[in-house]
């Protein structure tokens, strides 16, 4: 497993990389100091599983530097690593394509569940930019639709929606309910079709706030703690 971890920091990307290879023999880091040199690797390594790179990477201008990668590596995931967890940072880098937000704060135990859940196919978010007052939902997401009440959902929904408030994947939801994964892609998407979202964490946040629990969605405590790992598409 190859990994590329893009910090202007030789001490951090060392330590990095020895917490990477303690959680997997197996994983060999690719190390870059500026965004030109991101980009650059990016591009010689073609089997790169992740692109970790510091928010404040020299060259990297924000927001702008991760639609870049997207659109220059589109095969590529892009995590953010970034000593701050405000839930606007947050919203910002996963609009601009990030598939996970890492704060340099974790400890090395939560950052390995982070990146398994991200090679697993899901999204990893600090839980505080989740579970401060709902702030990362934001009222815009609420303006939307001008929803205020819960949509009616059949109940095969309701079990959908409850097991992805608990961070599951499609995989593992699938056999929780005894169904394929194809089948529960279909539920998805008619879950996020019946919020009006753009992703899971939407659907799950959204039937929150509308009201759908705590009978139809009990959300598992490590979500406000150590994982933080709602998995989106």
């Amino acid at each position: 497993m190859k990994i590329l971890l893009a910090d202007s920091q030789t001490l951090f990307r060392e330590g990095l990389i020895l917490v990477l290879k303690g959680g997997d023999e197996q994983v060999r880091g690719v190390e870059a100091i500026d965004f030109s040199g991101t980009l650059r690797a990016g591009e010689e390594h073609g089997d790169l599983r992740l692109i970790l790179i510091d928010f404040h990477l020299p060259g990297m201008e924000g927001w702008a530097g991760i639609k870049t990668l997207r659109h220059r590596l589109p095969d590529i995931p892009v995590a953010v690593m970034s000593p701050i967890a405000d839930y606007r940072h947050v919203r910002a880098s996963m609009k601009s394509g990030a598939v996970g937000y890492i704060p340099k704060t974790l400890s090395s135990k939560v950052l390995t569940a982070a990146l398994n859940l991200i090679f697993s196919g899901g999204v990893y978010l600090p839980p505080e930019s989740l579970y401060d007052d709902y702030r990362f939902a934001g009222a815009d997401w609420m303006r939307a639709d001008g929803a205020s009440s819960p949509p009616e959902l059949t109940r095969r929904q309701t079990d959908v929606v409850k097991l992805l408030a608990e961070g599951l994947s499609n995989k593992e939801i699938g056999q929780r309910l005894s169904l394929s994964e194809g089948t529960i892609k279909l539920h998805i998407t008619a879950l996020l079709k019946k919020f009006q979202a753009n992703n899971r964490t939407q659907v799950v946040i959204k039937a929150i706030r509308l009201g759908v629990t705590p009978d139809q969605v009990s959300v598992n405590p490590q979500l406000k703690t150590a994982a933080g790992n709602i998995p989106l598409k």
